[in-house]
């Protein structure tokens, strides 16, 4: 009868630990791709226009937060690509 209740409990344990060990590998997996603030960029303003050549040019004004947080005067950058597309155009923004 001791036995028994042995099993029943060590099953609980083995149970309760692999309940607990899956928690905290899902818990974990929440920062496996994080990325910092200062790392992103933020899109502070957009255009799109139609080119002379008939193509699409996407224009972005991005907050650069490592100036920001150095008070530097300049804290935004301004990029622009042409393409076919509006996609192509958005998709060449992206290394």
């Amino acid at each position: 009868m001791e036995k028994t209740i042995e099993r029943k409990n060590n099953r609980m344990v083995k149970g309760l630990l692999i309940i607990l060990l899956f928690i905290g590998l899902i818990t974990l997996a929440g920062c496996w791709s994080s990325r910092e603030l200062n790392e992103q960029a933020f899109v502070i303003g957009a255009g799109i226009d139609l080119d002379e050549d008939g193509k699409i040019k996407v224009t972005v004004q991005l907050i650069q937060l490592k100036k920001v947080k150095k008070k530097e005067e300049l804290a935004t950058l301004v990029l622009a690509s042409k393409g076919e597309t509006l996609f192509e155009a958005i998709r060449k923004f992206i290394p």
